[in-house]
């Protein structure tokens, strides 16, 4: 199998944990209601090595290229997000800090996503008017 086989693998097989991970996040903060402040200066403190841990052994074993390939993910996302931290709106940080630890460990990867996502569709609907 080529390395161009392998890594469009791997970014749909990403993807599509992102998106579920991120589906159930949505789900489980609405159905608890939990409300967790987040600290307007520091950024929410997770467990990548557990979450990369728990994406490695998916499906009954344990890949350490998925995890190396998590780790380098969080990562990324962690410095991406560590010096805007300070500039996210409030509502937003709490509401994606929900969404990205709703696996009890925490994404920084997701918490990325999930803020992209807020500020998207905060940019759509302030263009989006119904028509009647």
């Amino acid at each position: 199998m080529s390395w161009e086989v392998i890594v469009a693998i791997w970014v749909s097989f990403r993807d599509r944990i992102r998106r579920v991970a991120l589906v159930i996040g949505v789900a489980g903060c609405a159905m608890t209601g939990a409300a967790s402040s987040v600290s307007a200066q520091e950024i929410p403190r997770y467990d990548p090595e557990g979450w990369c841990k728990r994406v490695a052994e998916m499906g009954g074993g344990s890949s350490e290229w998925m995890k190396d390939a998590c780790l380098e993910q969080e990562q990324a996302a962690y410095d991406k997000l560590k010096p805007q931290w300070k500039d996210v709106p409030k509502k937003a940080r709490n509401w994606c800090n929900q969404v990205a630890k709703s696996d009890g460990r925490g994404s920084y990867a997701m918490l990325e996503q999930c803020l992209d996502m807020e500020f998207f569709s905060k940019q759509k609907n302030e263009n989006t008017k119904f028509k009647f």
